[in-house]
């Protein structure tokens, strides 16, 4: 009996070692990026969108010192290294524009754009150098990089921009103005600011639909939004014809790319049927 016992158990554990043998093995933690935790808070929003809204205004220095908050109260965030730099750069701040871009290229993080600007820099300060020769041209190394950063981001028109205006200012004027031709045949006109602050217009009057018109005699005094707000405020009040002249006044403030796209907003769709609305659609 004995023997039974000690047989039976050593089947037992060959059994379970058989069977741990043919279980699958268990796949390692997925690892996740710590700066991917990371979410601005509501304090962060405001401060992005202040620190941007001054960067489009070309208040350079402004926007440096609100990424730099953004950096100091979140220092982890995807990106933050590369904007203090961005905004560095353009606030004429090269040494603090280096740093930043090189803490990026060391963290992964849009480090295309940063290499690429880093390079522009080596550019600006080669040009400021007495004497002394460099074993690496600056000049061919940020053509380099732009192209590159050219072919990892192919929606982006801003390596194109940066390279025409570095062959600007060495002279090289065709080249720069075929580097530009590239550049607008990569920029979406669908993001274009003029188009998206013509479509807030929109929004904001479709979430109040107007129930006035306002006066035509205003109209040589209106600008983009206003015309285009006007406009949609007589095509819903049906008065088409006052609102294609004002929709024609604000074409006027509009590339025909732009005013085209702009028509095919879907604010416009419920007037599609409409004779004289469909009459001015023709023309443009």
């Amino acid at each position: 009996m004995a023997l039974c016992f000690l047989f039976g158990l050593c089947v037992a554990g060959f059994a379970g070692f058989v069977i741990g043998r043919k279980a699958p093995a268990k796949a390692p933690p997925v690892a996740v990026s710590a700066s991917a935790e990371i979410v601005p808070t509501s304090e962060t929003e405001g401060q992005f969108a202040a620190a941007f809204s001054d960067l489009r205004a070309g208040n350079n220095r402004r926007a440096l010192l609100g990424f730099q908050e953004i950096q100091t109260s979140q220092p982890g965030f995807y990106g933050i290294d590369f904007l203090v730099g961005y905004a560095a750069y353009f606030a004429g701040e090269p040494a603090l524009a280096r740093e930043s871009f090189q803490a990026a290229i060391g963290k992964k993080e849009l480090d295309e754009e940063a290499s690429a600007l880093l390079a522009l820099i080596d550019v600006a300060k080669d040009g400021t150098d007495e004497g002394g020769d460099s074993i690496v041209d600056p000049l061919a190394s940020a053509e380099s990089a732009l192209k590159h950063y050219a072919s990892r981001r192919p929606l982006d028109p801003r390596a194109f921009c940066l390279l025409a205006e570095m062959l600007r200012s060495k002279g090289s004027y065709r080249t720069a103005g075929e580097f530009m031709t590239k550049a607008l045949e990569r920029t979406d006109p669908r993001f274009d600011a003029r188009l998206i602050e013509a479509k807030m217009t929109l929004t904001r009057v479709q979430d109040e639909r107007p129930k006035a018109v306002p006066a035509f005699s205003t109209v040589t005094s209106m600008d983009g939004p206003t015309a285009l707000a006007a406009g949609y405020a007589a095509l819903s009040n049906k008065r088409s014809e006052e609102g294609v002249l004002f929709l024609e006044r604000a074409s006027e403030f509009y590339p025909g790319f732009l005013f085209l796209e702009l028509m095919r907003d879907q604010a416009f769709d419920e007037f599609r049927q409409d004779p004289r609305f469909e009459e001015f659609l023709k023309k443009h």
